[in-house]
């Protein structure tokens, strides 16, 4: 069975900045933008505790070619 990979980006804290999580393999921190994690117990737990959020697709999804073009 394949790997479900999720893309999850860190949560905001009280002062408005992303939390800093750490990746619990490689212990660099999450982009702020978000990455694509593979789905395990470790982010399902950060994502009930509110450390991360999950990214909706239309946020990762490529940019039109003409974006950005005036």
């Amino acid at each position: 069975m394949p790997a479900t990979i999720i893309t999850i980006q860190p949560a905001l804290g009280a002062d408005g900045q992303p939390l800093v999580v750490r990746d619990p393999v490689t212990m660099i921190p999450l982009k702020a933008e978000g990455e694509p994690k593979e789905r395990s117990s470790h982010w399902i737990r950060r994502l009930k505790a509110g450390d991360v959020v999950e990214v909706p697709a239309a946020k990762t999804a490529a940019k039109p070619a003409s974006a950005g073009k005036e």
